[in-house]
């Protein structure tokens, strides 16, 4: 992103710690709202996970991770290095806490809740990519095709028959294809799979290229950027933040908005906040276009891989490795990517892989993100914790907090997303 970057200046209405896709989201609608906004990043804006992830748009994808019966799956799961989900074994006494909390939240009554205000924020998102998208004229591969969720398993698929009731109730279209229909409509499928679930109102975007543009929007709207600015403390006057300082100075704004995705709760502990975040740690593939190459999005469902076509190239994305924020490829979990793209796919892969990646995602315990207002600075905002659905959620989220920080009427209720739920 080699953007022209405009001079620091001192003070500014609002300053966002973290230039991934939520920051940017944070800064538009501020700016949109008549704010001078400021983002601090501490390497390159949109290099962390809003950089590699799959790019998939998802109002469908409402039920968070914990719910019934997942407690019954972690033994065999984390027995399993090859599963879906591992756990590197470690001494973590901040992440014990987060499991308890975890485990907590593994019932009916609390996915209800979260499945209403994960929708309600998807939806948002959805519509407001939509109209910004079109109206700015973004070139990022956005397509709105749908998404088909791929079985390879009879009972797999009847297992999920009660969520799409859950769906239902809160209006997602969801559409059982079999298999005939699902290999006329996707012929890079393998023959072996039974059937699909088709999600009309998904859609996907090159994520690169969704950054790339709407950084280049937003400095044509006066955002004043600071890269490799690394924040070297925050400092305060009883409930208000006065200025952070960081390595190229100390910047001062009237109101800060904290949007550091997995790197959160460190920032937060300086501040006093509790902020239950996990890294969950995700891997990805890019590569140019198979010849038998899908053309909607796909979720495998038993591997939980994500599949992404675009115009410009090819993505594979999953699994979930909590391991802290070890930095190290784990070839494994690559390997389990392109081995569930074999076990689903007809055509072999184009390798080698022109990018191989991984991020953290922001977990939370109970699979819904923390937006609002600090509890302890009553001009800090918190923008964190989006799980695995960062680009899906984040202009809703960014409205939002523009909308907190203004003071105007929200447009989603803001209580299912507080901090305090967690103070």
């Amino acid at each position: 992103m080699n953007n022209q970057r405009k001079p620091v200046s001192r003070h500014v209405d609002v300053i966002i710690i973290g230039g991934g896709v939520v920051g940017l989201a944070c800064a538009w609608f501020l700016l949109l709202e008549g704010r001078s906004v400021r983002i601090i990043e501490q390497r390159r804006i949109g290099n962390g996970s809003s950089f590699g992830n799959s790019g998939l748009i998802t109002p469908s994808m409402a039920a968070p991770l914990p719910g019934p019966g997942v407690l019954k799956k972690l033994p065999r799961w984390l027995l399993d290095a090859r599963s879906p989900l591992h756990v590197k074994p470690r001494f973590d006494l901040e992440f014990l806490a987060w499991a308890g909390r975890f485990a907590g939240f593994c019932n009916e009554a609390a996915m209800l809740h979260a499945m209403r205000a994960r929708h309600a924020l998807l939806r948002s998102s959805r519509e407001l990519l939509a109209e910004l998208i079109e109206t700015e004229r973004f070139e990022c591969d956005w397509d709105t095709s749908g998404l088909y969720v791929v079985y390879r398993s009879e009972s797999d698929m009847r297992d999920g028959d009660p969520m799409d009731r859950r769906l239902g109730d809160l209006g997602i279209a969801v559409r059982h294809v079999a298999a005939a229909e699902l290999l006329a409509a996707e012929p890079a499928l393998r023959e072996d799979v039974i059937g699909a679930r088709f999600y009309a109102g998904d859609a996907r975007v090159r994520p690169d290229r969704l950054l790339t543009e709407w950084l280049s929007r937003l400095i044509a709207r006066g955002l004043e950027i600071a890269e490799g600015c690394e924040m070297q403390g925050i400092v305060a006057d009883g409930d208000r933040i006065t200025h952070v300082a960081t390595s190229t100075g100390s910047l001062g704004a009237d109101h800060y908005v904290l949007a550091t995705g997995a790197w959160s709760p460190q920032l937060g502990r300086l501040l006093g906040l509790k902020l239950p975040i996990q890294a969950g740690k995700g891997y990805s593939l890019t590569m140019r276009r198979p010849e038998a190459c899908p053309r909607h999005s796909l979720v495998l469902k038993e591997r939980l891989v994500s599949v992404t076509p675009w115009a410009s190239g090819f993505r594979l994305g999953g699994t979930m490795e909590f391991a802290g924020y070890d930095s190290s490829m784990n070839r494994t979990r690559i390997e389990l990517i392109l081995d569930s793209a074999r076990a689903y796919l007809s055509d072999p892969l184009a390798d080698p892989a022109v990018e191989y990646w991984y991020g953290w995602r922001p977990m939370t315990p109970d699979g819904l993100p923390l937006i609002g207002r600090s509890y302890r600075h009553r001009n800090l905002f918190v923008a964190a914790g989006h799980n695995m659905l960062g680009v899906s959620m984040s202009a809703g989220t960014g409205r939002l907090i523009a909308e907190l920080v203004t003071r105007a009427r929200p447009h989603l209720d803001p209580v299912p997303y507080a901090l305090e739920r967690f103070r």
